[in-house]
């Protein structure tokens, strides 16, 4: 782990990553609990560096286990407990717990749900553990405070955690620090395919003709195959299970942003263990029957906004 920085490191941090989407993170999570420190003197650099070691260490460790993400959890108190002997034991578990609640909140938007689940539930098992003498509202505002950052602390995760980069790497850098290194490989996931499907949420006595209006309109736009059966298209938004492929005709950013948009307004709900482009990837191929990335392309399409906008409309459940 990195020692505590100098005012001449943090400074360094600061101006390299003030605008990354990690660091903007930490500074939500961690700036309103500087005022309660006691006597730890810190910075939102000395957090955004632990958070780093914190997420590469997970992210590099072959399988990770609540041995390892505890023993993490220890070796950062003591480091702090080097920093500075006296530290309250609230300081401790202030700064440390704040690294935990930033990786937690990347990890928990990672686009593969197993991988996903996993890390998060380790390191909210430790959190619960460390943090008992921590106001409950206090941990509750950080969450919400790290909400506000979701969108570009997603963009930024799933292109790192799928890339072989390592944000220590540059940290090291900025200190020309020579250090042993553990292989930091990093652990790429694959997706597996699904036979879930989406459950529209609507009243029984609507919902067959809403997704039948639905499946005409797409077709009259050619958004689906021509040739695509009513029967297996109205099967991915029925809760059933199936193994159907959906040819998509027109771009990934225009399916992304449908599908999306239903999911957040709950139109649509996802089986648990399930991620929405999850199914989405099992079940749609593009114009050629080619497989569309693991990842979600979020490029908004601007000239399919309005045609978006109606089908959205389409299957409001109230309409």
């Amino acid at each position: 782990m990195l020692k505590q920085l100098s005012e001449s490191q943090a400074a360094k941090v600061r101006e390299k990553f003030r605008e990354h989407p990690l660091y903007e993170a930490c500074w939500a999570a961690f700036t309103p609990r500087l005022a309660a420190m006691d006597g730890l003197v810190v910075e939102v650099e000395d957090v955004f560096c632990q958070t780093v070691y914190l997420i590469d260490d997970l992210i590099t460790e072959e399988r990770p286990s609540q041995t390892f993400v505890d023993r993490c959890w220890t070796e950062l108190t003591i480091d702090v407990r080097r920093w500075k002997n006296d530290v309250s034991v609230r300081d401790r578990q202030s700064f440390v717990g704040t690294t935990f609640h930033v990786a937690s909140a990347a990890f928990s938007l990672h686009w593969q749900c197993d991988y996903s689940f996993t890390l998060v539930a380790l390191l909210q098992n430790t959190l619960e553990r460390e943090t008992k003498g921590i106001d409950k509202n206090e941990e509750i505002a950080i969450v919400r405070r790290l909400a506000d950052c979701a969108l570009a602390l997603s963009e930024w995760f799933n292109d790192y955690a799928d890339s072989d980069d390592l944000l220590s790497d540059e940290i090291d850098a900025i200190f020309n620090q020579t250090i042993v290194k553990k292989d930091r490989t990093k652990k790429k996931t694959t997706f597996k395919p699904s036979s879930s499907s989406f459950d529209y949420k609507c009243p029984q006595r609507s919902c067959n003709a809403k997704l039948t209006h639905f499946y005409q309109d797409l077709l009259k736009l050619k958004w689906i195959h021509s040739e695509t059966k009513p029967d297996d298209f109205l099967d991915l938004f029925t809760n059933k299970q199936t193994t159907c492929r959906i040819k998509w005709m027109v771009s990934e950013a225009i399916l992304v942003s449908l599908i999306k948009q239903l999911v957040d307004k709950a139109y649509l709900t996802v089986p648990t263990g399930q991620t929405w482009w999850g199914i989405v990837w099992s079940h749609f191929v593009d114009a050629k029957g080619r497989l569309f990335s693991e990842r979600p392309n979020y490029h908004e399409p601007k000239k399919a906004h309005d045609n978006i906008a109606y089908f959205v409309e389409i299957l409001a459940p109230s309409a």
